[in-house]
């Protein structure tokens, strides 16, 4: 029986202290025809001497490595090198349970048209819950709320495994230029390109949080400004008369109280309130958006006076 070969891409950058567990957890996997696509983004640690000792022990690994450009550009680079029928991403700093490709290849194989998406374990220190959603295929429509819910399946990109040829038909990649909300975007301009979603209740991934990764944020860096294009690129490919788009536009007010808050706490940065008020002034109705009550307080005085909601927040930030 011949196997389906899957392109494993790692975008790698000063992750020395997590990568190997990342690597075994690949190597070790019950399904052996993979392709490891290590693509280490300049990193100045002990990464890349990893990177290469795994190739020599292993020739499914393949070893790319650059200047520091960033995540999607090292994704974009692991895809033009990937050879295999489906198209898998992984963290660094997390790990595969044992038995992932299998599973995921096993599914994906009876439900071709659909976007396979598969369970997964939170971790966060010693605690960790699983994030599953039943066994079930869901449409077009539905698909996109639940990648843009953030209760939901999410825009993340390891819990989900891609068909080389959908990619390469639609010329779907990375925007190098988005540093958030880069793999949301993917994820959707691909669901754009198949019909809907295959979920399965199966545990795949170890989604590792720890203080100073990626999505762990707090002060204003203009990266985080990358995310409202992220959005308004999403909302020139979601119908705006559906439950989704009700969705991002609740998203895309949060994100804006999030830039405002990080603004807040981060001196010398008040020049950037404008653009980010700018995309508040855009939402014009807030019906069917459902914020908090936190969220429609900040709102309220965000657009009564944006300086003295950041003088506030900011008083209140040095309190806590």
């Amino acid at each position: 029986m011949n196997l389906s070969r899957v392109s494993i891409i790692v975008p790698i950058y000063n992750t020395e202290k997590y990568l190997e567990r990342c690597l075994r957890s690949i190597i070790e996997q019950t399904y052996s025809n993979i392709e490891i696509i290590l693509v280490d983004d300049g990193s100045n640690d002990s990464s890349l001497d990893i990177c290469r000792k795994y190739q020599d022990i292993d020739e499914r690994v393949i070893v790319i490595s650059g200047k520091n450009q960033g995540v999607s550009h090292a994704r974009n680079q692991g895809m033009m090198h990937a050879n295999g029928e489906f198209v898998y991403f992984i963290d660094s700093d997390d790990y595969l349970m044992s038995s992932a490709v299998e599973t995921m290849v096993s599914s994906a194989e009876k439900h071709p048209n659909q976007l396979l998406v598969a369970g997964y374990q939170e971790v966060n220190g010693s605690n960790y819950a699983n994030r599953t959603w039943g066994n079930c295929i869901i449409n077009n429509v539905e698909a996109n709320q639940l990648v843009l819910e953030e209760s939901g399946v999410g825009g993340y990109l390891w819990n989900k495994l891609f068909r080389k040829s959908i990619i390469e038909n639609n010329n779907i990649q990375f925007d190098q230029k988005i540093l958030v909300w880069e793999d949301a975007l993917f994820v959707l301009k691909y669901l754009q390109n198949c019909d809907g979603m295959y979920l399965i209740d199966d545990i795949v991934y170890a989604y590792c949080r720890r203080f100073g990764s990626a999505v762990e944020y707090s002060v204003y860096s203009d990266k985080l400004l990358t995310q409202l294009t992220a959005i308004n690129d999403i909302a020139n490919i979601i119908d705006s008369s559906t439950a989704a788009y009700s969705v991002l536009q609740r998203r895309r007010v949060r994100c804006c109280l999030g830039l405002i808050r990080s603004i807040a706490i981060s001196e010398g940065k008040t020049q950037k309130l404008g653009c980010v008020m700018d995309e508040l002034r855009s939402v014009h109705s807030l019906k069917g958006i459902h914020l908090s009550l936190t969220d429609c307080i900040s709102l309220l005085m965000v657009k009564i006076h944006p300086l003295l909601f950041v003088y506030l927040y900011r008083q209140f930030h040095k309190l806590k």
